[in-house]
């Protein structure tokens, strides 16, 4: 265990690019201030994800071609009330002036809309529109920016939306829903899929295999290679998706402090006047019963 120095005591804003970049990219001032240490953790990984690229040379005819794939994504996964909203909001405040596209898709469990739609428009300084089956695709201001919230419960809407090209596309509550068709039909430049499932105690190997695919496609191969893999990574405690799969709890580090009760419902409070303010209605779905499985034998 170690400590983490709070992000509010530097006093300047946080900068998460590197000397050797071209452009500087940082968390502002203000936003720092409404930041932890394990949210840092979080926008670190999601940065540094976005940095790479792949890069591939091909020879044709004594040219060399290269050629840079945007096969960058990232998949959160953390405990709860580590706030992965805030996290994700405040990467894309960082980044958003620097990117050439400027449309984000968010698609987000009922429960967390007011949430996502009060730090979108807080902490990532962003427009944010929800999708209804009233919208028209038309609206979508694409060059000046926008966040789109979606629903789960109007999923069927993202069939109007698989053609548009995105800066990011975020999925909450990623393991519900990562299997379903029209989910593999949504990438944007950098994809982020947010979970908080334990698949350590909770394994379900194709569901994670799907998860790794859609925010990298290809990066962990074939389904049946990928049980046997697995099942060595884990036999033998080897982190082998840690480039891709970012696992944050709270007893990471001894500095991590854990929201009080009051400041919970503190924030519950905040939350319940901006669905007031921006009338949102907030619709809490029960959570379904996980069933667990055991690793497939090969």
């Amino acid at each position: 265990m170690f400590y983490i120095k709070e992000p509010s005591s530097v006093g300047s804003p946080w900068t998460l690019s590197q000397m050797k970049d071209d452009k500087t990219v940082s968390i502002s001032r203000n936003t720092i201030e409404d930041l932890k240490n394990y949210h840092v953790l979080g926008i670190e990984f999601l940065y540094r994800s976005y940095r790479k690229q792949v890069r591939r040379y091909l020879t044709f005819f004594s040219s060399v071609l290269k050629i840079i794939l945007s096969l960058k994504g990232a998949i959160l996964n953390e405990e709860e009330d580590l706030n992965m909203h805030l996290q994700v909001s405040a990467f894309l405040n960082a980044i958003y002036n620097h990117a050439e596209r400027k449309l984000v898709l968010v698609v987000t469990p009922d429960k967390s809309i007011v949430c996502w739609h009060y730090n979108l428009t807080k902490h990532g300084g962003l427009n944010v529109q929800i999708i209804t089956p009233h919208t028209c695709p038309e609206d979508f201001d694409q060059e000046h920016g926008l966040v789109i919230l979606l629903r789960f419960t109007d999923i069927k809407l993202a069939e109007y939306l698989i053609d548009y090209n995105y800066l990011s596309v975020i999925i909450d509550n990623f393991d519900e829903i990562a299997t379903k068709m029209i989910v593999k039909k949504l990438h944007g430049t950098f994809n982020i899929g947010l979970t908080r499932r334990n698949f350590y105690i909770d394994p379900n190997q194709k569901l994670q295999w799907a998860m790794l695919n859609w925010s990298n496609p290809g990066c962990v191969g074939k389904l049946t290679d990928f049980y046997e893999i697995d099942n060595d990574n884990f036999a033998n405690f080897r982190d082998n998706y840690r480039h891709w799969w970012f696992r944050l709890t709270w007893s990471f580090s001894e500095s991590f402090k854990e929201p009080t009760c009051e400041g919970k419902q503190e924030y519950m409070r905040t939350l319940s006047k901006w669905a007031v303010a921006y009338n949102i209605k907030n619709c809490t779905t029960l959570k379904r019963e996980l069933k667990t499985r055991k690793r497939k034998k090969m």
